[in-house]
C-alpha cells in the first residue's frame, strides 16, 4: 500500500510539474508572440512614419514648385513684349513717354514726374527685377 500511495504521490506531482512546465511554455510562447507583434507593430508605424514623411516632402515641393510657376507668371505679365530689349531701350522709353506728355502739355502728376527724372536712381531695382526674372525663367526651363 505504501507503494500505491508513492507512486501515486509522484504521478500527482509529475502532473504539477507537467503543468507547471505547460504554463511556463505557455507564458514564453505568449511573450515570444507578444514580442514579435510588437515588432510587427513598430515596423509597420515606422513605415507609416516613412511615408508620411515622403508625402509631406512631396508637397512641399510640389507647393514650391507651383509658388515658382506662380511667380514666373507674375514676371510674363510684367514683361512689355521687350523680352529682347535691354535696360536702355526700357529707360529710352520711358523717356520718350515723358516727354510726350511734357509735349502735349498734360499736367503729370509730381510723383510720376519725379519718378520719370530720376530713373537712374530706380535703375538697380529694375536690374535686380531683370536677374530675379532670368533666374526662374531658368527654372522654370529645367
Amino acid at each position: 500500500m505504501y507503494e500505491v500511495v508513492t507512486l501515486w504521490i509522484c504521478e500527482e506531482a509529475n502532473k504539477h510539474h507537467c503543468r507547471e512546465w505547460r504554463l511556463l511554455l505557455e507564458q514564453q510562447l505568449h511573450s515570444t508572440a507578444t514580442n514579435e507583434h510588437e515588432r510587427l507593430v513598430k515596423e509597420k508605424i515606422e513605415e507609416l512614419q516613412a511615408a508620411e514623411h515622403e508625402w509631406k516632402s512631396a508637397t512641399k515641393n510640389s507647393q514650391q514648385r507651383i509658388g515658382i510657376i506662380e511667380l514666373l507668371s507674375r514676371f510674363k505679365t510684367l514683361e512689355t513684349n521687350l523680352l529682347a530689349s535691354s535696360y536702355d531701350d526700357l529707360l529710352q522709353q520711358q523717356v520718350n513717354k515723358y516727354n510726350h506728355y511734357r509735349q502735349l502739355g498734360d499736367d503729370l502728376d509730381e510723383e510720376h514726374t519725379a519718378w520719370l527724372k530720376n530713373t537712374k536712381m530706380i535703375a538697380p531695382i529694375v536690374e535686380r527685377f531683370q536677374e530675379l526674372y532670368d533666374h526662374v525663367y531658368e527654372l522654370d526651363n529645367n
